[in-house]
């Protein structure tokens, strides 16, 4: 999708992605097509831990 739109993208400097496209591969490729930097979102749901009665 990056290649097929990088015409359109090339004042793009920044991608934020959620946690599906974690690891460098992804990232390789957005640096390569866009020249830009990737960023993976950090999910702002807070996990709550509940003691459970025995």
């Amino acid at each position: 999708m990056l290649s097929l739109a990088s015409q359109n993208l090339e004042l793009v400097q920044h991608v934020m992605v959620d946690g599906g496209y974690t690891g460098n591969d992804f990232a390789d490729q957005v640096k390569l097509i866009l020249n830009a930097k990737t960023t993976v979102a950090k999910r702002n749901e807070l996990h709550t831990f509940t003691v459970l009665p025995q």
